[in-house]
């Protein structure tokens, strides 16, 4: 059994209210706490809500997602009805069987020219400052066409590839690149992160052009992209071979 996004029983959330019990305790937190590191927007008390069965299906799925990335070894012993010890989101699994590291890079970028982005694996020992401008070095294994993501604080944006197209697939064959750039001429530009400090995934995908177009399509600035359409694109791309796609990873702190 599993809960999806668009329904949860009245056991379900009390299963997930103990949980959460259990979770707040082995960390020494309160609910509150534990719920702001969920980055749920909710009032004081939510767990009573959550006690009656009454919380909202979206919140309690965010919830549950957490839940499998985080505590999944304490959440399964708990509950295993609910969460298998091997299980893990549909989109995260795809990330972790097809993601590749080494062959994506940040690069630090020195010269006057600036563009703004909005808003675990191994994590770089390059450090970026706030402010500091910065390209991506991308040295695709196979040609297609490439989108971007960046994930902080277990949500995922899009990024931009390019000044004029924004979020529109960069036709590329197998080979290196710097990122983003103009859409004509081929001039770099890079991008500076001004406020989001910690540590940000990026994740590169390169692929057929008709699906990078059909995903990106739904990409705009600093809107989350939401675990249902994660979901979705990765039971899509999962059936794409090594030779036709492919998801190159990086982890990156900024300070």
């Amino acid at each position: 059994m599993t809960i999806d996004i668009f329904h949860s029983s009245v056991q379900d959330q009390r299963d997930i209210k103990e949980v959460c019990r259990l979770v707040k305790n082995q960390r020494g937190m309160q609910y509150h706490q534990l719920f702001d590191k969920m980055e749920l927007d909710v009032g004081t008390g939510y767990e009573s809500t959550l006690a009656k069965g009454a919380a909202a299906p979206s919140k309690v799925f965010k919830i549950y997602q957490w839940l499998i990335i985080h505590e999944l070894d304490l959440a399964s012993k708990a509950k295993p009805h609910l969460f298998e010890s091997s299980m893990q989101t549909g989109w995260q699994s795809f990330i972790d069987e097809r993601g590749i590291y080494h062959r994506l890079l940040s690069k630090p970028y020195d010269t006057l020219q600036l563009h703004d982005i909005s808003n675990q694996n191994p994590l770089r020992d390059i450090r970026l400052k706030l402010g500091q401008q910065f390209t991506f070095e991308l040295d695709s294994p196979v040609s297609g066409a490439v989108i971007a993501l960046d994930c902080y604080k277990n949500k995922w944006f899009p990024l931009p590839l390019s000044t004029s197209d924004g979020f529109a697939p960069v036709t590329v064959s197998a080979g290196c690149y710097e990122f983003p750039r103009q859409t004509s001429g081929g001039v770099v530009q890079p991008l500076r992160q001004r406020r989001f400090a910690g540590e940000h995934s990026h994740c590169f995908i390169t692929g057929p052009n008709d699906l990078m177009i059909y995903y990106s399509r739904s990409f705009a600035a600093g809107r989350e992209l939401s675990p249902s359409f994660l979901e979705a694109m990765a039971n899509r791309l999962s059936k794409c071979s090594a030779s036709k796609l492919s998801v190159c990873l990086e982890h990156i702190l900024f300070e």
